[in-house]
């Protein structure tokens, strides 16, 4: 992330954000380490710190409605403002290990702060993990046949 500013350095990330930090950095390398042929071309649809470590990785943001090339990656944060994805099959998917019922953004239960992109409530209670990320990759694929 950005931002200047004198000694001490950056607060610590609030621990729902460490822990999108974990889920992309854990999903990145998967990616990178797939066996397929050719050069490796990934998207990614999600905000905050999960768009910072894989802008950072030199990923490119996902924008809905987009189709995707073949043979491209596609990782999405549940909680962190994906957007319309494609319909592919999951590779992999990683779960934070936080599961605190209260919930100021959670997509699957309709509960967003900002409920003009997440749901109609402000917040609300859920048993899940509050952070997870799912890796797809896109048909098209080369044989290595």
């Amino acid at each position: 992330g950005g931002g200047g500013g004198g000694g001490g350095g950056a607060p610590p990330p609030p621990p729902q954000e460490s822990q999108t930090r974990g889920a992309a950095a854990e999903l990145e390398p998967q990616a990178k380490e797939s066996p397929a042929s050719g050069p490796v071309t990934g998207v990614f649809a999600g905000e905050w710190s999960f768009r910072g470590v894989f802008e950072a990785a030199g990923w490119r943001r996902h924008v809905p409605g987009t189709p995707l090339p073949p043979c491209t990656w596609l990782v999405a944060a549940e909680n962190a403002s994906p957007g319309e994805i494609p319909r592919l099959d999951a590779l992999a998917h990683v779960e934070g290990d936080d599961r605190f019922p209260l919930r100021v953004v959670d997509l699957r239960h309709h509960v967003g702060l900002h409920a003009e992109t997440l749901g109609p409530l402000p917040f609300g209670l859920a048993t899940g993990p509050l952070e997870s990320a799912t890796l797809y990759r896109s048909p098209g694929c080369p044989t290595t046949e």
